[in-house]
């Protein structure tokens, strides 16, 4: 209902502003200044909530440095944080599942990091 309402209202700004040929700054300003003086967002649903940051923000080349010393994608070749499972440049998986408990970790770890699971053995006989 939400999207339909905008939708049309955007269809009638376009419609005045293809009409008027001129200055489009001075439209859109005043149909925003009068959207904001009937309530604006009062009557919009709410913005989703953003994903909650599970780590801490660091800088630029911080960042980089931790990438380059962790484990790098078979099919693309980028680096990866070490606890990285999938590569951000082309999707790939990175890790592995552990076949005692079906918990994810890093290509390369040797134990599960849920139930200590040797998990050279299982890529040993996968590999066989």
């Amino acid at each position: 209902e939400m999207r339909a309402r905008f939708a049309a209202e955007a269809l009638e700004l376009d419609k005045a502003l293809q009409a008027q040929a001129g200055d489009y700054r001075k439209a859109i300003d005043a149909a925003v200044d009068a959207r904001i003086a009937k309530g604006g967002a009062e009557d919009a649903e709410p913005a989703p909530a953003p994903p909650a940051a599970t780590a801490k923000a660091q800088p630029a080349d911080e960042a980089d440095e931790v990438a380059a010393d962790g484990p790098t994608c078979a099919a693309c070749g980028a680096a990866h944080d070490p606890d990285a499972l999938f590569c951000d440049a082309c999707g790939a998986g990175l890790g592995a599942r552990c076949p005692g408990c079906e918990a994810p970790n890093r290509t390369g770890a040797r134990f599960c990091k849920q139930c200590g699971h040797d998990l050279t053995a299982a890529a040993e006989q996968e590999s066989a």
